[in-house]
């Protein structure tokens, strides 16, 4: 499936490379694609190796060091020609990227103005087409399996803000849900990461820390906790033993490469971590937040619908 997509994402470069002083959005670009933001989000990251968002900003970049190395304009003109709202912007994203200052790159005359790129696109002075060969496709090697999975009821507490201190809502999550009485001798963890980074700012990212209330539990929420009924539906799943960066590269596998050239597509606003973790770690909360980030033993769940 990837193969019949290529066409549009080649197409895509050669837009973003026509139009780097406009404002380029995730929705604006999969509209000309003719394809879903979700969708179209994961398959070019896919496909190219990284966001549309990294993908649009690392070219601006190398177009604003080919500007300094031709031209004597100010900063600030250079900025406002690469697709920059700022000097101040382009400035901080430059030596973030190069390593020196606008005009310490200017002053030392330096030559190599491309920054990694996984598929090989850089900016292209000449205004050719941009030589595009896709990521190797790493789908074939994921296991995964389709599951009929019934409704469910979860116990949760909500977390906003930036996604990498996500996970720090497990360490008040966890001891309400003892106080709450809501830890069975088999209890199942879930972790719902809700937001994708290409289409949400940086500090609005939401995640819920979730525990599988038994069908018999009449708990209805309290304080900080609420409950939140899903209805049965088809998943794709994914075993994982490792570590948290694992994590990371699983979903990245399961989501922007298996998922994208299945028959299937997201069913819903989520997908699922959920964690397995044995009775004797929880008694011990701070070991059991450890367990999460230094020996996870998880199951990737995404709720999903044929095409």
């Amino acid at each position: 499936m990837f193969e019949d997509l290529q066409p549009r994402i080649l197409a895509t470069l050669v837009r973003i490379q026509s139009r780097l002083r406009e404002p380029l959005t995730v929705e604006s670009l999969a509209t000309e694609a003719e394809m879903s933001a979700s969708h179209f989000a994961a398959v070019f990251r896919g496909m190219v190796g990284e966001s549309v968002h990294q993908h649009v900003r690392r070219l601006r970049l190398e177009w604003g060091a080919n500007l300094l190395r031709m031209y004597e304009w100010t900063t600030e003109r250079i900025a406002r020609e690469s697709g920059f709202e700022s000097r101040e912007a382009f400035a901080r994203a430059f030596k973030l990227a190069f390593g020196v200052s606008p005009d310490r790159f200017r002053r030392e005359r330096r030559d190599e103005w491309k920054l990694p790129g996984p598929s090989g696109v850089h900016f292209v002075v000449s205004g050719e087409p941009p030589q595009f060969t896709p990521i190797p496709d790493g789908s074939r090697s994921i296991f995964v399996r389709i599951v009929e999975q019934p409704s469910f009821r979860v116990a949760f507490q909500r977390y906003v803000g930036p996604e990498r201190s996500a996970h720090r809502v497990w360490y008040t999550f966890l001891p309400l849900a003892a106080a709450y009485g809501l830890i069975s001798s088999k209890p199942t963890f879930l972790g719902f990461g809700y937001d994708d980074d290409e289409l949400t700012p940086p500090d609005r990212y939401r995640y819920d820390a979730a525990i599988v209330l038994p069908p018999e539990s009449s708990f209805c929420g309290f304080g900080p906790i609420g409950v939140r009924e899903f209805p049965a539906s088809l998943e794709v799943q994914h075993e994982l033993v490792g570590t948290f960066d694992d994590l990371d590269a699983a979903w990245n596998a399961l989501t922007f490469q298996w998922l994208p050239q299945s028959d299937f597509e997201l069913n819903g606003d989520c997908g699922v971590d959920e964690y397995h973790i044995s009775l004797d770690v929880l008694r011990h909360p701070i070991r059991t937040i450890e367990a999460f980030l230094n020996e996870l033993r998880v199951t990737l769940r995404i709720p999903v619908q044929p095409r």
